[in-house]
C-alpha cells in the first residue's frame, strides 16, 4: 500500500467532490446487502498517519467495550472488526427521530512492506482504537550477499 498525503476538503478535486457524493447517495440508496464496499450496516471512520517510526490507525468506535473489538494482522492486511449492539427502545417512550447506527462492522487495510506486522498495539480509549504498526528501519533491513557459483 502507498500511502498517499491527505487532501483537505477545501483542496478537493470538484470532480472528487462530485464522485464522493455520488458514491453516499447511492449508498443510502441500494440495498447495502449488494454494496460490496460496505456490507455492513456501518463501518467507523478511519485516520491513517505516519510519524518517522510508526503508521498510526485512530478509529472512532463510540459505544463498544474493549472485550468486543476484534484485531488482527495477516498478509499484510489489518483487519478491525467488531459489533455495536442495539439499545431496544422502550415502548414507554415516544421516539422522533433515531439516527444512531448499530450491528458487526469489519474494516480491512492493506499495509505496506515496510511494517513489522509482529510488534503492532493497539489501544482503546474514550471510544478511540489506536492502532500502531512499527515501521521496519531501513538499517535493519536484511540484505542477501549474492554469490557466484564457481
Amino acid at each position: 500500500m502507498a500511502l498517499t498525503r491527505f487532501k483537505h476538503r477545501t483542496g478537493m478535486d470538484p470532480w472528487e467532490n462530485m464522485r464522493n457524493n455520488l458514491n453516499r447517495y447511492f449508498r443510502n440508496t441500494v440495498n447495502e446487502d449488494d454494496w460490496t464496499e460496505y456490507p455492513s450496516q456501518w463501518a467507523p471512520l478511519v485516520d491513517v498517519s505516519e510519524d518517522e517510526k510508526n503508521i498510526i490507525f485512530r478509529a472512532e468506535i463510540p459505544g463498544i467495550k474493549k472485550d468486543e473489538i476484534k484485531v488482527s494482522v495477516e498478509n499484510h492486511t489489518l483487519t478491525v472488526c467488531g459489533e455495536k449492539k442495539e439499545e431496544y427502545l422502550s415502548e414507554n417512550e415516544n421516539y422522533y427521530r433515531s439516527e444512531r447506527t448499530f450491528g458487526h462492522f469489519c474494516r480491512n487495510f492493506s499495509l505496506p512492506s515496510n511494517v513489522d506486522t509482529t510488534e503492532v498495539k493497539a489501544n482503546y480509549r474514550d471510544g478511540i482504537l489506536k492502532i500502531e504498526i512499527p515501521k521496519i528501519d531501513e538499517t535493519k533491513r536484511k540484505y542477501i550477499q549474492v554469490e557466484s557459483e564457481s
